[in-house]
């Protein structure tokens, strides 16, 4: 089944995930990998006019939430995802397909308590899958609640064959992008900002280590995660036929305008699509159309409210 249409608006805020194949631990948490990520997530973001805001890479996934300035989502993450495979699989002597098949989530956010409440589930991801007691001891890479705002991702770029020196192709020797607060938490002071995400997040964990200890179980602990074979997947079922939501609103009545809002924007592009590929050049494609309009220089409706 193909993925929906992706409405791209600039400036729109989200929670992008992405699975490795069978769930595997490709991502592996180690020096060099997170390195490697590091730069490739400094880099593209840099290139595409990516706002970064928080990050976990699991062994087997990730989760980015970050604001699409330009409206180059997609380029975005066609760079990040085919760079980072391409990299992981050079470094390691792999030759199959590192993603899962299909496309990554993107997860659209509207409203403070939507996108705090994602800050704080990426930030304890690690936690709730009873890797380690807390995010800050992940050994991954993960944004730490304490830096957004404040911090850089700046990495060198790694000193692996997969990366050319010269020429078409060739990434920078280092790249940096800022962590910065999402623009819907921007009117809340960052230290006070900081300080009800940290505790937030101290909340979570703490709920997550009283259940840990009631049913007895243990956390792996950050050296086994490091010790893990990166060919294995975890021995849970993996979920499947599952929804995949497009929005994520805690306002019960903005949720159903922006699903509103959605589902015409797919039933106009799906129509416009059909109409430009018959051979009407002339069609107007709604506006937050992308493929067809990147592809092809298909005209686009100007932005609601522009004259």
């Amino acid at each position: 089944m193909s993925t929906p249409a992706r409405r791209i608006i600039p400036g729109q805020t989200y929670e992008v995930t992405r699975r490795c194949r069978q769930r595997k631990y490709l991502m592996r948490p180690s020096k060099r990998v997170n390195a490697l990520i590091r730069f490739l997530l400094a880099y593209c973001a840099s290139k595409h006019g990516i706002d970064v805001h928080g990050f976990v890479f699991m062994s087997g996934h990730f989760h980015l939430l970050l604001t699409d300035g330009r409206g180059a989502l997609p380029a975005f993450m066609r760079d990040f995802n085919a760079l980072l495979a391409r990299a992981l699989n050079s470094m390691h002597g792999d030759w199959e397909t590192f993603w899962a098949p299909g496309s990554y989530n993107a997860l659209a956010l509207f409203g403070l308590a939507a996108i705090f409440r994602r800050l704080v589930y990426i930030a304890t991801n690690p936690v709730a899958a009873l890797l380690v007691r807390t995010h800050t001891e992940w050994p991954g890479v993960i944004s730490k609640v304490a830096e957004i705002g404040r911090e850089q991702i700046y990495a060198k770029r790694p000193k692996i064959a997969f990366f050319r020196e010269t020429g078409a192709g060739c990434c920078p020797k280092s790249a940096k992008v800022q962590i910065t607060i999402p623009p819907a938490l921007r009117n809340i002071d960052p230290d006070e900002l900081r300080q009800r995400l940290a505790a937030a997040v101290a909340r979570r964990e703490a709920a997550i280590q009283r259940r840990v200890r009631a049913k007895g179980l243990t956390f792996r602990g950050a050296k086994a995660v490091r010790a893990i074979d990166r060919q294995k997947s975890p021995a849970t079922k993996a979920p499947r036929r599952k929804l995949r939501p497009a929005v994520s609103c805690l306002d019960p009545a903005r949720r159903i305008l922006e699903l509103g809002i959605l589902q015409q924007f797919r039933a106009d592009n799906a129509a416009a699509s059909r109409s430009f590929r018959a051979g009407d050049r002339d069609t107007i494609f709604p506006y937050g159309s992308y493929l067809l309009v990147r592809q092809f220089s298909a005209r686009v409706a100007a932005p609601p409210g522009d004259g």
